[in-house]
């Protein structure tokens, strides 16, 4: 791969990672965020990506219990799977109407996303810095604050259904993405 299809490659990472605006930057403040984005961003020599992001673990409490007192694919039904999907109704309430890809296309900075994956009773939830404020700590300090608001709301919404669950939130790089093999 030469020097400008990876230069591509990157770009379009940052452009998924970050937003349009970072590659861009159409006003002096983007181009203040920009940077930082840029700066913060790091590639390892196979193309994957590291970044600075606020992740929490959050475990669902009494599991072995639950597989004591009901088949396995109920508890998945009942306790794991809601958590693959965190955009639901109680999720999502108090949310626009328009996507975050709607509100880019429509020329609005498209802000940082919570990225959710779940491994068996664990949740991994990630936020990356909010590079558009244009100050890296205050970016790094906001990502760890919608996180954690994030992550109470998790709390509250599976406390209403009785899932009880316990949560850590730390901040620091991490290998967001390793770049797939090519065949």
């Amino acid at each position: 791969m030469d020097s400008s299809e990876k230069r591509r490659e990157q770009d379009e990472i940052i452009d998924e990672w970050a937003g349009a605006w970072v590659i861009n930057p159409k006003s002096e403040k983007d181009r203040i965020a920009s940077l930082l984005a840029k700066e913060s961003i790091k590639f390892t020599k196979a193309g994957s990506f590291i970044s600075p992001v606020a992740v929490a673990a959050i475990d669902i409490l009494g599991i072995k219990d639950l597989l004591g007192r009901m088949p396995l694919e109920e508890v998945a039904e009942r306790f794991a799977e809601p958590f693959y999907d965190l955009t639901g109704g109680l999720y999502e309430f108090g949310s626009g109407p328009l996507s975050s890809e709607e509100l880019e296309e429509m020329g609005a900075r498209r802000m940082a996303s919570v990225y959710a994956v779940t491994i068996s009773d664990t949740i991994l939830v990630m936020r990356r810095p909010d590079w558009e404020l244009g100050n890296k700590k205050l970016a790094e300090a906001h990502a760890v604050v919608a996180l954690a608001d994030y992550v109470c709301k998790m709390i509250k919404v599976n406390s209403l259904y009785g899932i009880p669950l316990r949560a850590a939130i730390a901040f620091g790089a991490c290998l967001v993405r390793v770049r797939p093999e090519t065949s």
